[in-house]
């Protein structure tokens, strides 16, 4: 067994630009998730788009897997890193 196995597939990475006229899709007062937004967008005729990387990509969910970013030699630093 692989204690951490390395999977390919494609994944939302969390990072949306959105055009401020698709807020009147979201309902007041309710629970409502970016895949809601988006399939109304659509049957709405509004454009989607999506844009796909072939960059390594690491889940930052807190401060400890930012430190784990920052030491993983796959992932792309900024030049003034």
């Amino acid at each position: 067994i692989k204690e951490k196995p390395e999977i390919k597939q494609n994944i939302s990475a969390g990072i949306y630009i959105l055009d401020s006229s698709i807020i009147d899709y979201i309902p007041n007062d309710s629970f409502f998730t970016i895949p809601e937004l988006v399939m109304e967008s659509l049957k709405n005729n509004r454009k989607v788009s999506g844009y796909s990387f072939k960059e390594n990509w690491m889940s930052i969910e807190d401060i400890k897997n930012l430190d784990e970013a920052q030491k993983d030699e796959r992932i792309k630093k900024p030049s003034a890193y």
